[in-house]
């Protein structure tokens, strides 16, 4: 349920240029050295200060490093672990949490990294298999309890400096996107969405712009294209399969989209990326 991995693991089984999907939820932590990733396309630089959230929506490729790099990954099943612990946040503080998916990285001011740090040099200790204690499980469970609520706690004082926003246009764009995650193989125009939540379309346009900075339309591709990129990489699956499941009627009109988002054709990115098993 919960693993964490130091650089010399992550740099021993993620070489440059590898593309890697993780299968569970992680944050990476740089408290030295520099990396570079890229990230659906995006090139992302992660230092000290920074925190990374790595999740399985995404698609990522480690792109440089220094030598210097020093890093923590913990990753966890956030299933599991809410099963064990109750968890006080309202929806709308998981629906922030959701967004530093889409923004990929968190700044956070010395002390509270410090802090987060020996929090992971902790866990790294007692994750560590000759570690002989009695309550280890619960003792890594509670040190990542921690973790997750520091950075819940700094992302949302950070949100509640930024201009009030319309609670009504809040909840309705945390629907919206939890329909997308359900349903963007087979639903992608917005008619669907916005009947759905009893709402006109120009109006779920309002509130998505409003609260996101960012269309609505955007959230459906990015869905289908992180789906894509992974279903590509997988050397069995033909372009004509993954077509016909992401609900696209031909495979013309899938290469086509797909070129348009990433400026090269399906079996190009194939052919110029490579997909290691997961490490986390």
């Amino acid at each position: 349920m919960i693993r964490i991995l130091t650089e010399q693991i992550f740099v021993e089984n993620v070489n440059l240029g590898d593309s890697f999907h993780p299968s569970t939820l992680a944050f990476m932590c740089v408290y030295e050295g520099e990396i570079s990733v890229d990230i659906n396309n995006i090139s992302r630089k992660c230092n000290r200060g920074n925190l990374l959230l790595l999740s399985p929506n995404n698609l990522y490729r480690i792109e440089s490093y220094t030598e210097n790099l020093k890093l923590f990954v913990l990753s966890f099943d956030r299933e599991r672990l809410k099963s064990q612990i109750n968890f006080k946040f309202n929806r709308y503080d998981v629906y922030q949490v959701a967004q530093l998916e889409n923004k990929h990285t968190l700044e956070i001011n010395n002390l509270e990294f410090d802090y987060l740090k020996q929090l992971l040099t902790l866990a790294n200790y007692y994750s560590a298999s000759n570690t002989d204690h009695k309550f280890k499980n619960e003792v890594l469970t509670g040190i990542v309890t921690s973790v997750i609520y520091i950075i819940t706690s700094f992302l949302l004082v950070n949100e509640s400096s930024s201009p009030q926003k319309n609670l009504r246009k809040e909840e309705i764009t945390i629907s919206f996107l939890e329909l997308v995650s359900r349903h963007f193989k087979e639903k992608k125009e917005l008619s669907f969405y916005a009947e759905s939540l009893l709402i006109s379309v120009k109006y779920l346009s309002n509130c998505v712009r409003e609260i996101t900075k960012s269309p609505p339309t955007s959230f459906i591709a990015d869905a289908l294209m992180n789906e894509a990129k992974v279903m590509l990489l997988h050397p069995n699956n033909t372009v004509g399969m993954i077509a016909g499941e992401l609900g696209f009627s031909d495979q013309y009109s899938f290469g086509k989209f797909f070129k348009k988002h990433t400026g090269l054709s399906p079996l190009n990115f194939r052919k110029h990326n490579h997909l290691i098993d997961p490490i986390f």
